[in-house]
């Protein structure tokens, strides 16, 4: 039976956890002598520190970006209130005497896009500056506050940017820690398959499979479950590759808070009987051969008639 590196992250963690307790208990009577567990126990800190600092760095970057949104907002209100302040003093129509507004494309109305925005409020600043009897204060419209949100905007713009990059060189790092991490995970599975029997007991103390044993049957697919009458369905379902039998399950709504075996036919066919009346029941199929049991069908849910 084959034994394969996890590729999800916590998978690896806990699979290469479970090779740390192995060589805990057989890295001395097993001969390991290249991977071994100081060695798994660094790279699995490694990868571990590595995974965590990119978890804190895209969590960093989601509040950069925040109050990134923020800043822009902050400035388009600004705008936005400018404008209305100017229309007493220039017009509710463009003309040249907007011009030195910075409001761009002959037009009085608030630019949709944050890069000409974030020039606009530039303009205003310097335009309430040249006219502060424009400067509106009880409703924040002045030079210095359009100088405050233009900085935390450009602030903020840099610190995520910042985040970005911080968050792609972690992610990185933590790729190539866990690579390290698999590849001494590898390196002692390879390390077992010379010191250890195929057969022996100890491979399931690392978390592995015994590679002499039959490799654990597929799941079955396409359950089918018809109610034939009374208390009694019929499933039928399509063969897991390398099952010697199966067993089916049946978990009753309200009754069982885990699935019941309720057979073990060698068959793809079963008759479930003495079917609770008026009740919902998820069935399922599970393969067995003499390398495990396979995990569980999809279910399938029927209710039974009163």
């Amino acid at each position: 039976m084959e034994n394969i590196i996890q590729t999800k992250k916590d998978e690896t963690v806990a699979q290469a956890n479970q090779m740390i307790t192995g060589l805990n208990q057989h890295e001395v009577t097993a001969d390991v002598k290249q991977n071994t567990k100081l060695v798994l126990i660094a790279a699995l800190a490694n990868a571990v520190n590595a995974k965590t600092a990119y978890d804190t760095a895209v969590t960093t970057r989601a509040a950069l970006s925040t109050a990134l949104s923020v800043a822009n907002e902050n400035v388009k209100t600004f705008i936005s209130a400018a404008r209305s302040i100017l229309l007493f003093f220039l017009g509710s129509i463009w003309s040249e005497a907007w011009m030195s507004t910075g409001f761009p494309d002959q037009s009085t109305q608030v630019p949709r896009t944050g890069p000409i925005r974030e020039v606009l409020i530039e303009s205003l600043k310097t335009y309430f500056t040249a006219n502060p009897t424009h400067e509106a204060p009880t409703i924040n419209v002045t030079a210095a506050i359009a100088e405050a949100l233009k900085t935390a905007l450009l602030d903020a713009r840099e610190a995520y940017t910042a985040a970005v990059v911080d968050c792609r060189a972690k992610m990185l790092a933590r790729d190539a820690a866990f690579a390290v991490l698999r590849t001494r995970m590898r390196g002692l599975i390879t390390e077992l398959e010379t010191v250890l029997d195929p057969n022996d007991s100890r491979w399931l103390a690392f978390g592995l499979n015994i590679p002499g044993a039959p490799a654990t049957p597929d799941v079955p697919t396409h359950l089918m479950v018809t109610l034939l009458g009374p208390g009694l369905g019929a499933l039928k379902w399509d063969a897991g590759a390398r099952a010697d039998h199966y067993r089916v399950w049946q978990k009753v709504h309200g009754i069982d808070t885990d699935y019941v075996a309720i057979g073990s036919p060698t068959d793809l066919d079963f008759d479930a009987q003495a079917l609770p009346a008026a009740s919902t029941i998820d069935f399922a199929v599970s393969a067995v051969n003499d390398g495990g049991e396979s995990p569980l069908s999809a279910p399938v849910t029927v209710t039974t008639h009163a």
